[in-house]
């Protein structure tokens, strides 16, 4: 049978309370699946927030984060170990939290998994259902945000003018998080009557050549990690031939696109947080449900400029930021 640290935490919990003060650290495992900026301000707001909550005002909190810089095997070591070793684990992407979620599933330590940065943990297999009372011992904050359709919508409204109604669609087939925004994305394109150009890639070597073979006057990438990790090579390509850069990923365009959606994430690292914190004081995991953050729409109209793209003014007057 496997054995719960719920009771433990508690422990803790009721010894901070009475002002005996825990002598042993509560463990929180992190895997982050690659280094990336998104993925980064998750961790880093987590960490953050986690240090300034109530919870660690009466607890000690020892955080052991591990990265496998997306390296599969690497990735299925480090999540036994986390399974194994840790009080709760938060989960960034979700090949990451697939992978803890396999190891606590092998494991006898029925830990409570906190995931982030997943756009669909029911499709994913991670959960049974977003709402709370599932069965599973795991929540998280998704970055679904508002979708990708409405997105598309966007585009299409805002780039009508353009002679060619094609909008280019690059993304990593082996990230299952990608693959479904995309599905979103096409299904939407067609539905307007527009074009879609599809192009996948399986490693950062591949992504230049596949972007010159675009025609699209339009590039959309999702909160992909391997093009978010790549996306200066993506922005060089863009601004040599002239095409619009969209992502789902509101801080690439900071530096490396004109036109975002979607939900920032140093916001979804202080929602897990807020989850981890209610789970290490009590709550249970399966109980509370998968916090989904609203989007926003960021232009970069200086780096239009740098780029000699007209964007339209449409798109910048509906912007929450315009940089």
């Amino acid at each position: 049978m496997k054995k719960s640290v719920l009771p433990i935490l508690s422990a803790a919990l009721l010894l901070s309370l009475t002002g005996c003060g825990g002598t042993s650290a509560v463990k929180i495992g992190i895997l982050q699946l690659v280094t990336a900026t998104p993925l980064n301000r998750v961790e880093s707001s987590f960490e953050s927030t986690m240090k300034d909550s109530e919870f660690a005002r009466g607890n000690k909190i020892e955080f052991d984060l591990q990265n496998p810089e997306a390296n599969d095997a690497t990735m299925t070591t480090m999540a036994s170990l986390l399974a194994e070793e840790s009080d709760i684990v938060l989960t960034i992407a979700t090949n990451s939290t697939l992978a803890v979620k396999n190891a606590i599933d092998k494991g006898d330590n029925d830990i409570p998994l906190v995931f982030s940065a997943v756009t669909n943990a029911v499709d994913s297999g991670i959960v049974s259902t977003n709402d709370a009372g599932r069965k599973e011992n795991i929540t998280g904050v998704s970055d679904k945000g508002d979708g990708t359709a409405p997105f598309m919508d966007e585009l299409i409204a805002g780039f009508s003018s353009l002679a060619s109604h094609k909008i280019g669609l690059i993304y990593n087939s082996t990230e299952s998080n990608s693959v479904q925004q995309i599905a979103e994305a096409k299904a939407e394109i067609s539905a307007k009557g527009w074009e879609y150009e599809e192009k996948t890639v399986t490693k950062d070597s591949e992504i230049e050549t596949v972007c010159n073979s675009l025609s699209a006057p339009v590039l959309y990438y999702p909160t992909d990690n391997l093009l978010v990790s790549n996306k200066a090579i993506v922005s060089k390509v863009a601004k040599e031939k002239g095409i619009v850069v969209a992502t789902s990923d509101p801080s690439t365009a900071e530096t490396d696109a004109l036109v975002a959606r979607g939900v920032d994430y140093s916001d979804i690292g202080v929602v897990a947080a807020e989850v981890v914190e209610r789970i290490l004081s009590g709550a249970k995991a399966s109980d509370i449900a998968v916090k989904v953050p609203s989007g926003r729409l960021v232009v970069n109209e200086t780096l239009a400029e740098e780029w000699g793209v007209a964007l339209p003014e449409a798109l910048i007057s509906e912007a929450d930021s315009v940089l």
